[in-house]
Formats: structure tokens, C-alpha cells, sequence
């Protein structure tokens, strides 16, 4: 594939030989042969890619809670503010749908979140 340009699903490729990478073809005239006084361009672009492709981390919102929550986030009103906040809960406070579709603030989104882990202990006593 060195020289050859791929056509897959209307992107052009190519296989880089300064770095070995499939690349798309921007046809600047250096994508087969990069200056030898540069490093690699595409290396560092493959990085930054790598980086901003990883999912952010959130703790569970629940005081004194640190586990990590879970990737689908929560949008509850914060009645004293009045604004729509975002809050991620980990498995273990996180109500049933239902649960949380009853909750019309923030203090009533919290008491679903307690009642819930009150529930699960009690269960996983028996």
C-alpha cells in the first residue's frame, strides 16, 4: 500500500512510511514523503486524536460518595438557583426512571437518590 492511495467509504487513505499509520490524503504533495528535518506529523495528530477520544471521568454525586458514576448523565432543576444542572450518579444511587420522572427539583431528585440506596441495602441484607 506505500504509494497507493485507498478509496474507503468516500475517504482516501494512505499508508504513511514515515510512521506506519493509515492516514487520509490531504494531496499536499509531502503526504508520501515528509521533510526528513520534521518528525513525523503524524504521530503527534495521532496523540492528540488518542486523547480527545477518551471519555471523560465523573465521581458520583451523592455526598460522600466517590465511586465512579456512570456514563449516562442526569438533568435535574436546582430550585434555590433555577437553573438545569447535570449530575452523574454511580450504579448504586441510581434510581429507576420512574423514580427520577416524579422528581420536579433538586432536594426531591436528591430524596429519590436516598430512598433508592436505602432500598438496595435493605435488599442486599436478606
Amino acid at each position: 500500500m506505500v504509494g497507493r492511495v485507498v478509496t474507503v467509504q468516500s475517504k482516501q487513505l494512505f499508508l504513511a512510511p514515515c510512521c506506519a499509520t493509515i492516514q487520509e490524503y490531504a494531496a499536499t504533495g509531502a503526504d508520501f514523503n515528509p521533510p526528513s528535518t520534521v518528525a513525523c506529523p503524524h504521530v503527534q495528530r495521532f496523540r492528540q486524536d488518542q486523547a480527545a477520544k477518551k471519555k471523560p471521568r465523573h465521581s458520583c454525586a451523592v455526598w460522600h460518595c466517590q465511586a465512579q458514576a456512570l456514563p449516562r448523565p442526569h438533568s435535574v432543576v436546582d430550585h434555590r438557583e433555577g437553573t438545569l444542572e447535570t449530575v452523574h450518579l454511580c450504579h448504586r444511587h441510581t434510581p429507576p426512571d420512574e423514580w427520577l420522572r416524579r422528581a420536579k427539583n433538586f432536594q426531591q431528585f436528591n430524596e429519590a437518590c436516598k430512598a433508592w440506596e436505602a432500598k438496595a441495602k435493605q435488599h442486599a441484607r436478606k
